[in-house]
């Protein structure tokens, strides 16, 4: 356990194919700290990861409000995370990465309010093997989210299961979208 520090732990620049895993930082000024060109790191944590440019292959559990600004692979699990300031529990935060949720589940507690995923704005951005259900929206692409591709998730028992919103030249496949309440993808 990594508690009340500058740095739960760190990682200076270039610092590459280290395994963290089943670490919990909590209590830090930053928990878990990629520096820039640390590439390739792996293991799950439960701790909020920063992410410094171009580091990337981040294993992390998801909670709300998790800004993406780097590739991202979730730890496998099942996680109820309400959206509680309803602008998605993982927020794409930066063009040209990927969401890989390596089939982890991840719930809300209300078809009435929140989404899973958000995509603001960001283009060529990837969503992958995601198990999304009870928001409003599991994924949401919003205006000029151009050139996304979203594949392999399984979006059941949302108000919607994705939605593209003014987005253009984006491709959805191998998506399972049920028993949602208004539409599967639209």
């Amino acid at each position: 356990r990594l508690y009340g520090s500058w740095f739960g732990a760190y990682l200076t620049e270039d610092s590459d194919n280290n395994l963290l895993k089943d670490n919990t930082a909590t209590g830090n000024v930053n928990d878990i700290y990629l520096e820039t060109d640390s590439n390739n790191n792996t293991g799950c944590n439960y701790a909020p990861i920063i992410v410094d440019n171009n580091a990337n292959s981040v294993y992390t559990t998801p909670f709300d409000n998790m800004y993406l600004s780097s590739n991202t692979k979730l730890c496998p699990g099942n996680y109820n995370i309400a959206d509680t300031a309803e602008i998605g529990v993982m927020i794409i935060n930066s063009g040209n990465i990927a969401l890989d949720c390596q089939n982890a589940s991840i719930t809300g507690t209300n078809t009435s309010t929140g989404w899973g995923i958000h995509n603001p704005g960001f283009d060529y951005v990837t969503i992958q093997n995601c198990n999304i259900n009870n928001y409003f929206l599991g994924i949401a692409l919003a205006t000029d989210s151009n050139y996304n591709i979203i594949s392999k998730n399984n979006l059941s028992g949302n108000t919607g299961g994705i939605r593209f919103w003014y987005s253009d030249n984006g491709t959805a496949f191998d998506n399972i979208a049920n028993n949602n309440e208004q539409y599967g993808i639209i």
